[in-house]
């Protein structure tokens, strides 16, 4: 078992990071809103959105521990991470499964500053 001191240190490595507290502001209000959608679609796309979301702030703390020469396939992912949370996040505007108006324009701006930071 890690102890926790050794935690903190860890979690000293990306906490501080810009794209880490973006991200991580992204992901709980993602959090939320699929909490506030209708069942059907909270165990669909939801689920789907909320798994992409958490795997790309698991891969924040990744790609900070790596070597910089072993970092380019990460950062691919991650890219490739950020068009599916796009993606999804225009599909629920689609349908209309946001229940707070400025939910959609909010979470755009955030995904289009992480990928700015990730760029």
């Amino acid at each position: 078992m890690i102890c926790l001191f050794c935690y903190l240190i860890i979690m000293a490595r990306f906490s501080h990071l810009p794209i880490y507290q973006k991200s991580f502001a992204l992901l709980v209000s993602i959090e939320d809103t699929v909490l506030r959608m209708e069942r059907r679609a909270r165990y669909t796309i939801g689920a789907d959105l909320r798994n992409i979301m958490r795997s790309f702030v698991v891969c924040i703390a990744r790609v900070n521990t790596l070597e910089v020469s072993a970092r380019t396939d990460t950062f691919v992912h991650m890219m490739d991470l950020i068009h599916q949370i796009y993606i999804l996040l225009s599909v629920m505007k689609e349908l209309h499964m946001f229940v707070r108006k400025n939910d959609y324009e909010q979470m755009i701006e955030a995904v289009y500053e992480i990928e700015k930071q990730l760029e």
